[in-house]
């Protein structure tokens, strides 16, 4: 927790609630409608990850297939986080 936290600090975020784990790393909700992951120690996952983010705001992409697309707010490559937009599910 201690690298999301710092990562929420930082961007002025309260991280609310664990949301869950894998093995790529860990997910919090904020108070601020987004959600922060920190990765584990492989940073081979953590920049596919950001880069595809990167990826679809360049390009604008929104949605895929009906399903919504989070939007990137922030990253921090030294602390290996992420913070995304929370989106609504299909209906």
């Amino acid at each position: 927790m201690g690298r999301a936290l710092h990562f929420a600090t930082k961007r002025g975020r309260v991280l609310e609630e664990e949301l869950g784990f894998g093995v790529h790393g860990m997910v919090w909700a904020t108070d601020q409608k987004s959600v922060i992951k920190v990765h584990g120690s492989e940073r081979l996952y953590y920049y596919r990850e950001r880069d595809i983010y990167l990826r679809l705001r360049e390009k604008n992409v929104t949605e895929v297939l009906g399903f919504h697309v989070p939007r990137l707010r922030a990253f921090d490559d030294e602390l290996m986080a992420i913070e995304i937009a929370i989106v609504q599910p299909p209906l």
